[in-house]
């Protein structure tokens, strides 16, 4: 697709076209940047593979095969970047050939030692893998990327690897704007099963579960998506908990980001005519035996049968069962009095921000010594409950690291509990009032969806209609098996046995999507001038009781655009959401020179899960939509394409509403219908998500689809 004109763009958030967010660096881009950007291919590579430049080319399967959302433009200024640089990528060697600098480099600085049984759930070993990024951050660059390199990646160590490297080239200014790939393909064990990894078979569905209950099974599809787990890995990479903090409501998008998470879970619950997520956690099945089994098949990873009862961990540090009620009753009791106690023995206010810091256990949340570590804690003894003492020898469970504990059914229920925190909190708010959610002289006068083809043109007549299928998706992924057969307790610093030239793994996997749509949004300003909206789009199953539906809304989009007096017609792309995760850049890519232009281009929902699945005879959803005043929601002008999930990079974020309002806690009114006929800048409409269980996307054109299921519709 063509790029829009820097001139052209708009700053209110609009990226003119699917590929805003990623642009093509002109010439005042500096040679130090170029390097870094070369090199990077590298680093995230080193320890799995140090793949020569031919072999990264032709990993270019999975980039073409991609969708082009957010491709971008590439630099084309290779001749900048230094003949020393190229000669690395080809060779795939080491960052530092002179023996003699490399040994400089190591009598001056030496090598970091990996932390064993890393988690990022653990506020000790977080601290000290910290303390290693500042160390890291601030060698010199060559330095810092040779150190990088030298870092063991053993089974055990692999997601202190992940958190290290990721996290330095976050750290560092000459690095943090860097665009860096997929999790899933430098780090292949966190998602896909070592049956594949070792004997390099292609079909994913064939290594699903079998022994699960009929619920687990049903919704595996969900919990085993790629993209889920990127989604969860990313954003927890991009607000680690740590002594530093990036941006002032951290909190509050722990909160969220889970919140949604759940929210989109129990759709896919509802529609398969199950109840809601049931909570599991102090008081609600804590002590009681797990009747949730899960075998995630991840090199690394330890299986957990039914029936598995919570006990005291004392591996990385003694966690008690009972330190998680505690801090459970602590928190509540904040949450009921709208009240923080301090060290000294005051009290401060409660608000959204603070509770999501005391839960999470933030370094920056107020008094943690109090209100304890429930959420990290909860995490940990699932993960350690098949070896709690270490006796055994045995992996922890998926549930240690962000990459992998989405997977398992027990996080759902255990983030239930830890939302029924937030919510205890919410219902004693003052409910919203009708003059919050006003904005005097905009009515929205209707919504509608239609099906668009991949240049936004719409291909059928049928309104409010969208449509779901599973397709075949190629994932292409860097596998070394040598990293097997390193002894974590030896710690080496070089690589023994890899081999030079490592052939990528094509992988396929039946992924969800769904047909591209668009929205039509009709707006009357009565205005005598122009008005800058914010427009809220969210999504829930029907139901007429606004708590009720409150509590199932998943957000779809939010963006701004200048609406002028009179009647006016917006069109939005659902591929434009500022929901989802718009690059889908790979190793490939990185060579060329991709980069990042605005927000966290890589944390976000997965674009081919926008929608929930629905059912094979039409589920009904409610499509709701509100204006509000961006001159007066507004802290920065531009609302960031990302910024919903992941937030901004910046320190505030652009909208000063909190994150799923109105939704984010109880209003006034009663009904949906209610709300709607009472606040004229919002509207709701009745739309049908209808599954295609054999619908093949590479053989039925869009236009052919009315004609071979409009008799079901």
């Amino acid at each position: 697709g063509e790029m829009t004109p820097p001139e052209e763009r708009s700053l209110l958030g609009d990226r003119g076209g699917r590929q805003h967010i990623l642009t093509k660096e002109q010439n005042n881009r500096s040679f130090a940047y170029l390097t870094v950007t070369k090199l990077l291919a590298v680093v995230c590579l080193v320890g799995t593979a140090y793949l020569t430049y031919s072999t990264i080319r032709k990993s270019t399967g999975e980039s073409e095969r991609r969708d082009q959302t957010g491709a971008g433009t590439a630099d084309t200024d290779s001749n900048r970047v230094s003949g020393e640089i190229l000669t690395l990528l080809r060779r795939g060697e080491y960052l530092v050939t002179d023996n003699k600098e490399e040994e400089s480099i190591r009598n001056n600085y030496g090598y970091l030692k990996p932390i064993p049984h890393f988690t990022p759930f653990n506020r000790a070993q977080m601290h000290q893998l910290h303390r290693n990024i500042k160390d890291l951050s601030d060698d010199p660059l060559k330095v810092c990327l040779h150190r990088l390199s030298k870092i063991p990646r053993t089974v055990n160590n692999t997601a202190y690897s992940f958190f290290l490297e990721r996290g330095v080239l976050k750290e560092r200014n000459d690095t943090s704007h860097v665009v860096l790939p997929p999790v899933h393909q430098v780090y292949p064990r966190f998602f896909f099963p070592k049956e594949a990894l070792h004997n390099n078979n292609s079909n994913l569905d064939e290594m699903g579960e079998r022994n699960n209950s009929r619920i687990n099974l049903d919704l595996a599809w969900f919990r085993e998506a790629i993209g889920v787990s990127e989604h969860h890995s990313q954003w927890h990479l991009t607000f680690a908990y740590s002594e530093n903090i990036r941006t002032t409501r951290q909190g509050e998008k722990f909160v969220y980001m889970h919140e949604q998470l759940l929210a989109r879970y129990d759709a896919e619950l509802l529609a398969l005519g199950y109840d809601r997520v049931k909570e599991w956690g102090p008081g609600s099945g804590l002590r009681d035996q797990l009747e949730d089994q899960y075998d995630p098949r991840l090199e690394g990873f330890t299986a957990r049968p039914v029936n598995m009862v919570l006990q005291d961990a004392n591996t990385i540090r003694i966690i008690k069962v009972s330190d998680v009620e505690v801090a459970s009753a602590r928190l509540f009791e904040s949450a009921r009095d709208l009240k923080v106690c301090l060290r000294d023995g005051d009290s401060i206010p409660l608000n959204s921000n603070l509770i999501g810091l005391m839960v999470e256990a933030h370094d920056h949340g107020p008094y943690i010594e109090y209100y304890g570590n429930i959420h990290n804690d909860g995490h940990y003894l699932v993960a350690s409950v098949m070896d709690p003492t270490s006796e055994l020898g045995l992996p922890l469970g998926p549930m240690a690291i962000p990459s992998t504990a989405a997977k398992d059914p027990i996080f759902y229920k255990w983030h239930k509990y830890i939302d029924n925190i937030f919510e205890w909190y919410r219902v004693r708010l003052a409910p919203l009032r009708r003059e919050e959610l006003m904005f005097p002289g905009i009515v929205i006068e209707d919504i509608n969806t239609h099906i668009t083809d991949k240049r936004g043109i719409e291909t059928s007549e049928t309104v409010n209609q969208m449509y779901t299928f599973f397709e075949r998706k190629l994932y292409v992924t860097f596998y070394d098996p040598e990293d097997d057969s390193l002894d974590e307790s030896q710690y080496h610093y070089t690589y023994r046995g890899i081999p030079r030239h490592i052939k990528p793994l094509h992988l396929y996997k039946s992924e969800i999507n769904h047909t591209p749509f668009i929205y039509n949004v009709t707006i009357s300003n009565n205005k005598a001038k122009d008005a800058l909206v914010v427009l809220r789009v969210f999504l829930a199953p029907k139901r007429e009781n606004l708590e009720e539906s409150r509590k199932l809304m998943i957000e779809l989009d939010k963006f701004v655009t200048r609406v002028p007096p009179g009647l006016s017609h917006v069109t939005r792309h659902s591929d434009n959401s500022t929901i989802v995760e718009h690059r889908d850049l790979y190793i490939d890519d990185l060579s060329k020179g991709y980069t990042c232009r605005h927000g966290n281009c890589s944390c976000g929902w997965p674009l081919n899960m926008l929608l929930p699945r629905g059912q094979e005879q039409n589920m009904e959803f409610d499509l709701f939509i509100l204006a509000t005043d961006w001159e007066k929601d507004r802290i920065r002008p531009e609302l960031d394409t990302q910024s919903t999930y992941c937030g901004s990079t910046a320190v505030e974020d652009p909208d000063s509403q909190m994150f799923g309002f109105p939704f984010h806690k109880r209003m006034e009114f009663k009904t949906m219908s209610e709300l709607v006929n009472g606040i004229g800048n919002s509207f709701v409409k009745t739309v049908r998500i209808k599954y295609l269980p054999d619908y093949r996307p590479d053989s039925i054109l869009l236009h052919e689809l009315h004609k071979r299921h409009g008799k079901l519709f």
